[in-house]
């Protein structure tokens, strides 16, 4: 599995990185298509293969922003703490569609990073992340880590938040634990 995984984002970052340098709050666009790997019984993308698409548009935009350089000096990477995934249509095998990757904003630690499966305009799917960066087992505040990059302002409000803590909130109700262990 790691092989094709592996090839898949190898090819997708070859597409994409010559689009060029982004600012960091720009939003990436990533020219795809449903490949047979990608496809259930169905004939259509997999839910699985959408997370796993995802990751070749976080990699780029990393990449385009100077966010991957930034993390290689600091030695520190992301680590996703969720995802909001939300399926609208179908993307059929051999179907051409676009990535579109965009950073939200940041509180402390936690960075929300938008994306989007497109074609001719039409949101497909769509997810947001909730990620952090860590160094030597410990968390590191994304806005240390912008600043690097050089964004200079801080971060945009996250009208998104609410959403995903009321989600958080849910989900740990369901499962008998307090949401304000991880909340963003």
């Amino acid at each position: 599995m790691l092989v094709p995984y592996a090839m898949r984002i190898a090819l997708a970052l070859g597409r994409g990185l010559p689009q060029g340098p982004l600012g960091f709050f720009g939003e990436a666009r990533l020219p795809m298509r449903v490949w047979p790997t990608d496809v259930d019984f169905y004939l259509h993308a997999n839910n699985g293969s959408y997370l796993t698409l995802m990751d070749a548009g976080r990699y780029q935009l990393a990449l385009r922003t100077g966010l991957a350089r930034v993390m290689l000096k600091r030695n520190c990477w992301p680590v996703l703490g969720g995802a909001i995934v939300r399926f609208r249509r179908e993307l059929r095998l051999l179907e051409r569609f676009e990535l579109c990757s965009r950073l939200l904003g940041w509180r402390g630690k936690w960075f929300f990073i938008e994306q989007r499966f497109e074609n001719d305009g039409v949101v497909h799917a769509s997810a947001i992340h909730k990620a952090v960066m860590r160094r030597k087992g410990r968390s590191v505040p994304f806005e240390e880590i912008a600043r690097a990059c050089g964004c200079s302002v801080t971060s945009p409000p996250l009208p998104h938040l609410a959403a995903w803590q009321e989600v958080l909130a849910s989900k740990e109700r369901l499962a008998g634990h307090s949401p304000d262990e991880e909340a963003g």
